[in-house]
């Protein structure tokens, strides 16, 4: 039985910053950022972004033309969560209006748990064919004023539909596994900034992808020479060219320097623009191979199914005030559920904003008068 992708979509913020005006803030040669880590621009969120909106906006629009009452599973996977308790998944349900009988679950592991929760719905789906799985990735990377993963920041989103009718592709069930404790990459709960050790956490990646290569093999995996095209966890853009250096030295595969750099060109041509996307980033880089070898004239099998593919609309965009003053006319159409309650949340996180800085309460009230004993 096959199972895979239905329908597939992105979404990112409409801000951006060119690191050709980041290098010029910081003093240093643009050639830095655009040749040594591969990056264009990075996407910047505005105040009223959060993890919840960039997800369901992707979801909304990978859930066009799709059954929502037989999927029965909502993932999202995420490390930019916004609470300690209730699941952000649970959000972008409500502002989906997705039914409710339905589990839905927030996975955290770092930039794997997108990946993780595509591993345990293909299952799953295996078993219940006449399910739906919807499976969300999004994050926003932050690093610190100055600090060298400053450069590598994003914000980015992937949804797609899993399901035994896999339009798009299909997947073989065999994958490799890996797993360490290193201390190359986190963001302890008290800080707004991911700490990384930015020489370190490359060495980690690549260690990773050789032992879960190797793992892979021995479970009965194809052989290097038997893979057209791969796709990356992209923190930056040049990490897959590092990776696949890296894999393609291990593995013995042989290949002309042309031929290897074209497995991989398609995948990391978002990526250059939209920045580090955390756990969203592999999906983004799986679309962007999917999108550009179909412009390239690719015909291979997944691009005869990318009839199904759509690129994603935003539910709500961020706007200027003029746009929004000049489209708030009558004959505006009228918003759908979805925009109206993304709408409401963009509000709430502004309000929160707001009262973090000024140090008042959210419902409005005067802060109490502290008490000298």
């Amino acid at each position: 039985m096959l199972v895979g992708i239905e329908s597939f979509a992105m979404y990112t913020s409409h801000y951006y910053l060119d690191l050709k005006t980041l290098a010029a803030q910081r003093g240093e040669d643009p050639a830095k950022y655009l040749v040594g880590i591969g990056q264009e621009r990075m996407a910047a969120p505005p105040p009223d972004e959060d993890t919840v909106t960039l997800a369901a906006n992707a979801a909304a629009a990978a859930l066009e033309g799709i059954d929502a009452e037989r999927i029965d599973t909502l993932l999202l996977a995420t490390e930019s969560g916004v609470d300690h308790s209730k699941a952000a998944a649970a959000y972008v349900h409500g502002l989906l209006g997705l039914p409710k009988n339905m589990r839905v679950i927030e996975l955290k592991q770092a930039c794997y748990a997108g990946a993780g929760g595509l591993m345990l719905a293909l299952p799953y789906l295996r078993q219940h064919p006449e399910q739906k799985v919807l499976l969300v990735a999004a994050d926003i990377a932050r690093y610190g004023l100055g600090a060298a993963g400053e450069p590598t920041q994003g914000a980015g989103a992937a949804a797609m539909v899993l399901s035994a009718e896999p339009r798009i592709l299909s997947f073989d069930m065999e994958s490799g596994l890996y797993t360490a404790d290193e201390m190359d990459f986190w963001r302890p709960v008290y800080r707004d900034e991911a700490l990384v050790d930015g020489k370190y956490s490359v060495k980690v990646y690549l260690r990773a992808l050789h032992e879960a290569w190797e793992h892979y093999l021995r479970r009965g995996g194809r052989r290097f020479e038997e893979f057209y095209r791969f796709v990356y966890h992209l923190p930056f853009a040049k990490m897959g060219e590092k990776a696949h250096a890296h894999l393609l030295k291990h593995a013995g595969g042989a290949s002309a320097e042309g031929d290897w750099l074209k497995q991989i060109a398609d995948g990391v041509v978002y990526q250059r623009t939209v920045g580090n996307s955390y756990a969203a980033s592999v999906f983004i880089a799986l679309l962007s191979l999917l999108e550009c070898s179909r412009r390239r004239g690719f015909r291979g099998p997944a691009a005869r199914r990318l009839r199904a593919l759509r690129r994603p609309r935003p539910v709500y965009p961020p706007q200027s005030w003029h746009d929004r003053w000049r489209t708030a006319w009558p004959e505006r159409p009228p918003r759908r559920p979805v925009q109206l309650r993304l709408r409401l949340r963009r509000r709430i996180l502004q309000r929160r904003r707001s009262a973090r800085l000024s140090g008042r309460p959210e419902n409005g009230a005067a802060p109490p008068t502290p008490r000298v004993a």
